[in-house]
Parts: structure tokens; C-alpha cells; sequence
């Protein structure tokens, strides 16, 4: 919990989108007018625009001419946003009905752990969502990024957590083509730590990236470290 998975999830899909990948954002968390909010900020960061995302979610003044810009400059949006909550909860089939419909190039699913399935045991549960969304994957032809978090009793944010401090990490594991994990910088708030924990069928190219973190601008980038 608020390590940046959100925000890390959110970057990926803006990348995706800006390189004319038709990518579909669920967010069993956020509403979509949060989600559109910090995508819209993301998102206009790489095109050159400056944004507050801290302004636009408390409605203060803000440049409305530079923001119409941004929103004129995107051609064809690429971003979808899902908003198929219904009685407040995700669930994996409504995210299946969700790829079939809108027939995105790649699908981002922000909060696995927050998603409806069967199952009444934790273990359960989490194993059928993280080999549901693998069966996804596999029969639409599509790749998906996932996030999901920690147990709550990991406190520490600058420690790595471990395949074990995850719900059932095995299957997270096991079901991964690329499993990565992330936590905060020990040395500065502003930077955040990925480690590759798995890279299926060949070697990762780095173990660790060290992300700048300034997400009231939308700047989140690999450091020069």
C-alpha cells in the first residue's frame, strides 16, 4: 500500500498509448474520473505539456489553455478507461467482456487483489485471478500488466518484498511472463526501486531501475543511476 503501483500502472498504459498501442485501463480502486485525471496529467507530461495533478483533483485554478491544448492535441485517443464497476465491485469475466468489446492492443489491470472471483479462501481467490488473467492473455493474443500488492503486515516501503509477501506469489510467479516488484528508495522519497524477479526465457537486462518520482507533474522516468 502506497508504494506507487497505482501511478507505476498508470505510466505504463500512457507509454503504451503514446506509441499507438490501443490500450484499455481497469482500475477496481479509482473512479475513472481519478483514473482520467492522473492519466490526463501522465499523459501530457510526454507531449510537453505541464499539468498539476494535485490541482485538477482539488478543482484549484489551473491553465485551462494549456490543458485544452493537450486535450485538442491528442489525435485519435488510445486510452480507454474501463468503467464497468457495477454494484462496486471487478470482476474477471466483466474484464474479458471488457477485451472483447473494445479489442485493445494491451490491457492494464491496476489491483488484482481487489478483483471479484470465486473462491472463498485468500490462496483461492488469488490463484484464479492471476492464472484468469493468463488464460486472458493467451486467448485474446493480448499482453497484460498487473499489478498487485503486498501482504499488509510488509510495513517497511524500502524493503523489496519477497515472492512469499504476496497473496499466493508462487502462482503470481509461475503465471508471469515478467514479474517485477517494487519499493520505495531507501535514501529519497522522490525515487522508487523496480527488481526484476523473473524474465521467462531469457535473462533480464538489468536487475534493478531507479525511477524519479515526481507524480504532481506526471514525471516519472529512469534515473541516470
Amino acid at each position: 500500500t502506497s508504494v506507487g503501483k497505482s501511478w507505476l500502472s498508470a505510466k505504463v498504459a500512457t507509454v503504451a498509448a503514446r506509441y499507438g498501442n490501443r490500450t484499455l485501463f481497469v482500475s477496481p480502486e479509482l473512479s475513472a474520473d481519478a483514473t482520467s485525471i492522473r492519466l490526463d496529467v501522465l499523459m501530457a507530461k510526454s507531449e510537453g505539456y505541464q499539468l498539476s495533478h494535485r490541482a485538477l483533483r482539488r478543482g484549484d485554478p489551473i491553465d485551462e489553455e494549456i490543458y485544452s491544448k493537450f486535450l485538442q492535441s491528442s489525435k485519435a485517443r488510445k486510452l480507454l478507461i474501463s468503467s464497468n464497476i457495477s454494484d462496486n465491485f471487478v470482476s474477471l469475466p466483466s474484464i474479458i467482456a471488457q477485451v472483447r468489446r473494445h479489442k485493445p492492443d494491451f490491457l492494464v489491470v491496476d489491483g488484482l487483489e481487489l478483483i471479484s472471483s470465486d473462491g472463498t479462501a485468500v490462496w483461492e481467490r488469488m490463484v484464479n485471478l492471476f492464472y484468469g488473467m493468463k488464460n486472458l492473455a493467451v486467448s485474446q493474443n493480448i499482453p497484460c500488466f498487473v499489478s498487485t500488492q503486498a501482504k499488509m503486515n510488509v510495513s517497511d516501503l524500502s524493503l523489496m518484498p519477497r515472492m512469499n509477501d504476496v497473496a499466493y506469489g508462487a502462482a503470481l510467479i509461475r503465471s508471469s511472463d515478467i514479474a517485477m516488484s517494487m519499493s520505495l528508495h531507501s535514501d529519497s522519497e522522490n525515487k522508487h526501486i523496480i527488481q526484476f524477479q523473473k524474465f521467462r526465457d531469457d535473462k533480464a537486462p538489468v536487475r534493478f531501475v531507479i525511477l524519479e518520482w515526481d507524480v504532481d507533474s506526471g514525471d516519472i522516468k529512469e534515473s541516470s543511476e
